[in-house]
């Protein structure tokens, strides 16, 4: 027998149309749209913060996105944490109406609010840290501050899980080595949405491809001294960040003499993304540490072989599925695989091809279908407890 719907509600500190704040976004929209085509009950509840703004939505009434009830809450100081008095009091009277909570995101202040709740109220909850528990990054950003949090808050809401949700082994290490205990991990990739690209032929150029928010981690500065050692390689670098941050990449560029070989897109909108996937002959990640990497998957749907350094999630999957190369973070060697693929057109077009077929693996409705599978095994029973009717209906 098919087990019944279940009600979730998804918690997440920022959600569409705030899509300056990169892949979790989608990931976790993707994630709650395909739950939505299985039959469940799919609620968010999130801020409205936008940046430095707030997005023009309406406050505390529900609005649907693909077939998904979201609801936003108004942020209050301190605003960095999200915090949300209204997001609090609309917890605390409605989670006992709902048969799990997943939580998206570290460190801030609506995860905090939706376990206390849940625990308050015997809701069984999961967390996806969605990858803010690196070892590396902790200590180079805020250690001090983030240390602290994680002692006095997160250690406790992550123990208290029915399961922590991580999306690659990389990711999954790296909770291990924080010393983190959880009931249960469950490792579940992240799903992509591909466009019909119909009967659309794409003619690749010889250029390298970086798709992304503009961040210290994610290595841009390295990949630009890897161009450096590759005379006549055109670099296209899409995505935006922090002012300051792209300020020091363009002026990273002038000093490699690379002006004329690097072209800086900006933020791109999702068919300008996907026509540039399609036109690149190689698509370079050189991050310090990515728990999946939405964009490398991204790729390989538009069947571009990619390069990865070891601490991006996918990279077990660009090694197992032969479609591209894993690298060191090092500007020689990057350079070094970068000019020897670039000179076999003919294995490039192979590696494009097993990238499709990778890549079709991880259709959300396939997805969907694990985190489904993954909730009913943490439910206490496959039907609605009777408190939990009754809630719904006062």
């Amino acid at each position: 027998m098919e087990a019944p719907p279940i009600k979730i509600l998804h918690v997440v500190p920022t959600y569409l149309p705030a899509t300056r704040y990169g892949g979790p976004i989608q990931s976790v929209h993707g994630l709650c749209k395909a739950l939505v085509g299985l039959g469940h009950e799919v609620h968010v509840y999130t801020t409205n913060a936008n940046g430095p703004g707030d997005s023009d939505v309406p406050l505390g009434t529900p609005v649907v996105l693909d077939g998904v009830l979201v609801s936003y809450f108004p942020t209050r100081w301190p605003r960095r944490l999200y915090y949300s008095p209204a997001m609090a009091a609309q917890l605390t009277k409605a989670i006992t109406g709902f048969d799990l909570v997943h939580i998206h995101a570290m460190f801030l202040w609506p995860g905090l609010a939706a376990s206390r709740a849940a625990q308050r109220k015997e809701v069984p909850y999961v967390v996806s840290p969605r990858g803010m528990l690196v070892p590396e990054l902790i200590a180079r950003k805020s250690s001090m501050l983030k240390t602290a949090w994680l002692q006095l808050f997160d250690r406790r809401m992550l123990r208290k899980a029915s399961a922590v949700h991580v999306t690659s082994s990389v990711e999954q290490e790296d909770i291990r080595s924080l010393g983190i205990k959880a009931r249960r991990l469950l490792l579940i990739p992240n799903g992509i949405e591909v466009p019909d690209f119909g009967t659309e032929q794409n003619a690749r150029q010889r250029h390298v491809l970086y798709l992304g928010r503009l961040d210290r981690k994610k290595g841009v500065d390295v990949l630009l001294q890897a161009m450096a050692l590759l005379p006549g390689v055109p670099l296209v670098i899409g995505g935006a960040g922090e002012p300051e941050y792209m300020a020091e990449l363009k002026s990273l560029t002038t000093r490699l003499q690379l002006d004329e070989r690097v072209t800086f897109l900006g933020h791109l909108d999702d068919t300008t993304k996907w026509q540039e996937y399609r036109r690149a002959s190689l698509f370079v990640l050189p991050s310090i540490s990515e728990n999946f990497a939405n964009v490398v998957l991204e790729a390989m749907a538009a069947g571009c072989p990619v390069v990865v350094t070891p601490g991006v999630g996918m990279a077990d999957t660009v090694a197992r599925q032969e479609c591209g190369r894993v690298v060191q973070r090092d500007p020689h060697e990057i350079a070094e695989v970068v000019r020897e693929l670039l000179k076999q057109p003919e294995l490039l077009v192979q590696m494009g091809i097993l990238a499709k077929i990778a890549a079709a693996e991880f259709t959300w409705a396939k997805i969907a279908r694990q985190y489904v599978m993954a909730y009913q095994e943490i439910l206490p029973s496959k039907k609605v407890t009777k408190s939990r009717v009754e809630a719904r209906n006062a």
